[in-house]
């Protein structure tokens, strides 16, 4: 080698890379004026008998604890006439007596 040669060094050589040009920010495929509609809303699901039960007796005795309405409900088996008697008797006495 001569002084006048420079040394080169022997690195692999890095592969070209491709600049991706970026995109404006909010680019939209779609046509102008044609907007994404929101998908609709789903309607709510049918309340079960127990739950339609439990809320009607709830409106129909209002002073009375949520929580206690299920459990007579529930000691009702479930059907409402049995248990709006239930909570009829226990918790309302008549005023006067009829004569």
């Amino acid at each position: 080698m001569s002084d006048t040669d420079e040394e080169i060094p022997l690195t692999p050589m890095e592969p070209p890379v491709a600049k991706v040009p970026k995109s404006p920010k909010g680019v939209r495929f779609q046509e102008r004026g044609q907007e994404e509609e929101a998908p609709p809303v789903k309607p709510p699901r049918p309340l079960s008998p127990q739950q339609q039960a439990l809320i009607t007796l709830i409106e129909a005795f209002p002073s009375i604890d949520g929580k206690v309405v299920k459990a007579v409900l529930a000691a009702s088996g479930g059907q409402m006439e049995p248990a709006f008697n239930a909570l009829l008797g226990a918790f309302y006495k008549p005023c006067m007596a009829i004569r």
